[in-house]
């Protein structure tokens, strides 16, 4: 008994100490400015203050008005980490490290609750947690939004598992629990259901499917409850019909592929993998190698096979079903949870247990995904060195280009700057920012005409771009134009109520009119988003607020 507990400590040490080596460098990345800057930067004010965390569950991830992603928990996972230092990364990237640790752990645990052997378990629990293709889920903090899902997601499995052999209300409860945290971080983990009616059916053939009724209706009821609170999140909850959606979904499927040819040939990887970039052909050389592994297989179990596709499909597809059909990037970390499907099918497979019972299989396995590991997370150290890389890796890339050229625009390499952004108009003469940010070299050129004329183009294409508005408004201002320019941060402010330079613009610019009342209101509303204000804007809302309580 004491060498069995001995045995399943050291695997732990083994699961611990493993992905926090390899990961440990990344705890000191910065921001990388896809997603983070919005998510953390941006949205300072509100993921600092817990007294939020109930508007997270009425409100879109991105706290917007144009974007259609339901992500409260992982909302609150930021929120947490903010109550430390909310604009260090440093937190943000420690949480991503032991959530993936602690995924590591849930794989083998997974792989144990199924009968599979300590050896086999922990040696795809190992390369599960050095494996290059899914480094983005830990190294990118936005990357959290599927390894969160992924976390909750295997506890909610392992809980049923331990229900079906042994049903009780604690683990049907830890079953409800985590599938609900499941959605609410990230609306793919509504797979969980067909796929754990697919297990029960298929693995345990079921004599009595009344046993699912009680299960059915609590699945039904967070459900429900889920999709009400999504409602009040959105006022156009979907932007594209839902047939639209799947027929889009659909026409994509063969990029399945792509995401299978990186898990087992993870050599083409990138931080934004464009799809004109990336090619099949590691795809379908995966496909083959899996039909010739199951002809060759001497024990078939079938239905844990195909419960494994299963699972990688089901957990897959659903990101192809995008709110943006203009949407082709094919983001690594969505492999994450994913992958566990291929494990699953992989430990079926006699050829390739076989060999990794050699002793030095596994380590000759492992240690190259280490390398590749190591490698590729450099991409993800600070905000130029990522948009290079996706340049480099996806060159027919608009936006990739668009986003360089901003990360060179903030460290004043503006003939850099320029470079990209034109490098972005020439692929793509509607690309979204790009005019905008030509706009601002023109500007701190003093050359407003031209400016002038980038951010109306920008406007003409991008209408509902907020911060073009606010940029147009300081050049007028600029230009003594000042009407216009009151008019241009007025538009801002109604395309974004969260956005707070054109607020606080509007502030400025009614007090130097001595419009009292207008500038107090602008004033309130940055105080009451904790940002800080000149004591002119200070002084005047205590007077106005004195008066008003007489």
């Amino acid at each position: 008994m004491k060498k069995t507990i001995g045995n399943r400590l050291n695997i732990y040490i083994i699961l611990f100490a493993l992905p926090l080596l390899v990961y440990l460098k990344t705890v000191f990345f910065n921001f990388t400015y896809l997603d983070d800057n919005t998510l953390i930067l941006d949205n300072n004010y509100f993921i600092s203050n817990l007294s939020n965390i109930i508007k997270a569950f009425k409100s879109n991830v991105f706290l917007s008005s144009t974007d259609a992603y339901y992500r409260p928990v992982f909302t609150l996972s930021l929120m947490l980490d903010a109550q430390f230092n909310p604009l260090s990364p440093l937190y943000y990237h420690i949480t991503n490290v032991v959530i993936h640790i602690i995924n590591v752990c849930l794989v083998f645990g997974l792989l144990r609750t199924l009968g599979k052997d300590n050896t086999i378990s922990l040696i795809f629990s190992c390369l599960f947690a050095v494996h290059p293709a899914l480094s983005q889920a830990v190294a990118w903090i936005p990357g959290r939004n599927d390894s969160l899902m992924a976390m909750f997601t295997l506890l909610s499995f392992i809980f049923w598992l331990k229900n079906l052999k042994q049903p009780r209300p604690v683990y049907l409860g830890g079953h409800i629990l985590f599938f609900a945290l499941a959605i609410f971080t990230k609306e793919s983990a509504l797979a969980l259901v067909p796929l754990i009616i697919l297990y029960t059916l298929l693995i345990k053939d079921l004599a009595r499917p009344k046993r699912l009724l009680a299960p059915l209706i609590l699945w039904l009821s967070v459900i429900t409850v889920f999709f009400h609170l999504r409602s009040l999140a959105f006022n156009n909850p979907l932007t594209m019909p839902i047939h639209k959606m799947l027929r889009v979904g659909i026409s994509r499927s063969p990029e399945l592929l792509i995401y299978a040819g990186k898990l087992f040939f993870p050599i083409n990887l990138s931080v934004l993998p464009y799809l004109q970039n990336q090619t099949y052909l590691w795809g379908i050389l995966t496909l083959a190698a899996a039909v010739l592994l199951l002809l060759l297989a001497e024990r078939k179990q079938f239905n844990l096979i195909v419960f494994g596709i299963a699972w990688y499909l089901l957990f897959l597809l659903p990101s192809f079903i995008n709110f943006n059909a203009k949407s082709y990037y094919l983001m690594e970390h969505r492999n994450y949870l994913p992958s566990i499907g291929l494990i699953l099918v992989l430990i079926e497979m006699s050829p390739v247990t076989r060999l990794l019972s050699f002793s030095y299989a596994a380590p000759l396995l492992i240690l190259p995904f280490i390398f590749l590991n190591l490698q590729h997370t450099e991409n993800f150290r600070d905000r130029l060195v990522f948009w290079q890389n996706a340049v480099k890796t996806s060159p027919s890339c608009a936006f990739a280009h668009q986003n360089a050229g901003a990360m060179y625009y903030l460290d004043t390499r503006m003939d850099d700057a320029k470079k990209e952004f034109s490098k972005a108009l020439e692929l793509n003469p509607d690309e979204p920012m790009a005019h905008n940010n030509l706009g601002l070299i023109y500007a701190g050129k003093k050359m407003f005409p031209e400016a002038e004329t980038e951010y109306l183009q920008e406007i003409k294409i991008n209408p509902g771009y907020d911060n073009v508005y606010y940029n147009l408004g300081l050049l007028y201002y600029n230009e003594k134009r000042f009407e216009e320019a009151e008019k241009a941060w007025l538009k801002s402010v109604q395309i974004n109520r969260n956005f707070m330079l054109p607020v606080q613009a509007l502030a400025v610019y009614y007090f130097g009119r001595k419009d009292y009342k207008e500038s107090y209101l602008y004033a309130k509303q940055l105080k009451e988003k904790g940002i800080t204000i000149h004591p002119v804007l200070e002084d005047l809302i205590i007077r106005f607020e004195a008066s008003s309580s007489r």
